[in-house]
């Protein structure tokens, strides 16, 4: 009997450890500079700062413009709030050939393979994910009507803001008019069929998200997925 419970014991804790060695993050959004922090920059090695910490000592990010990947192991951490899920250095930056327009990247907790560094990806499944969406009450106005022309030129691809899926069309169009209210902005959308629907807001520009990722923030309406096409 003392021996049935030593191995199942061991089990439970293989199990713990499996676990946590395989502990997955993913997750899609831009990515600033390093240097607009105030970090001093080490160019022989590639560096990036996350805001909260995750159970990992590697991550590869994807440049989502090229798949070109690259995995990182020198990580700092710092909160930071900021419309940029991660911030890169120089190097890194130019290694995944980013646009600095649309640096739109996928965050990945990997194991070490020094092997992979540098080297190009093969396209990864799209995350999927319900958002919760908070009740808040409206705020000030902001223009989303200005256009950078020389960013229309360089990238013609859009920024989209996506919540849902939703099982009742109602409480879509509940949180597309809660948006418009917000956000003073019209082209917020709701998609979608039978018993799932979501809420777009876009297309946006870069200088556009930045805009609307701080009244967003602060009204806890900041569940969404980020989409670019």
């Amino acid at each position: 009997m003392k021996y049935k419970f030593l191995i199942v014991l061991f089990f439970l804790l293989s199990n713990c450890q499996a676990s946590k060695n395989n502990f997955v993050y993913e997750s899609n959004g831009f990515a600033g500079n390093l240097i607009d922090l105030g970090i001093k920059e080490n160019s022989e090695v590639f560096q990036v700062a996350l805001n909260k910490k995750i159970p990992s000592k590697n991550i590869k990010i994807t440049n989502l413009s090229n798949n070109k990947s690259i995995i990182i192991s020198n990580i700092i951490f710092k909160k930071i709030e900021s419309e940029y899920s991660i911030f890169l250095n120089n190097k890194a930056f130019s290694d995944l050939s980013l646009d600095s327009n649309l640096p739109y990247v996928r965050i990945e907790t990997v194991k070490a393979n020094p092997k992979f560094i540098a080297k190009t990806a093969k396209e990864f499944k799209e995350e999927k994910k319900v958002s919760n969406v908070s009740k808040v009450s409206s705020v000030g106005v902001i223009s989303l009507n200005s256009k950078n022309k020389s960013n229309l030129v360089k990238n013609n691809k859009n920024i989209y803001l996506k919540y849902g899926s939703f099982y009742y069309k109602s409480y879509a169009v509940s949180l597309k008019n809660n948006l418009r209210n917000i956000l003073k902005f019209n082209q917020i959308s709701v998609e979608g069929k039978g018993k799932s629907f979501n809420v777009l807001i876009g297309p946006l520009k870069m200088s556009q998200y930045k805009q609307v990722y701080n009244l967003l923030k602060k009204t806890n309406y900041d569940s969404y997925d980020i989409i670019v096409k």
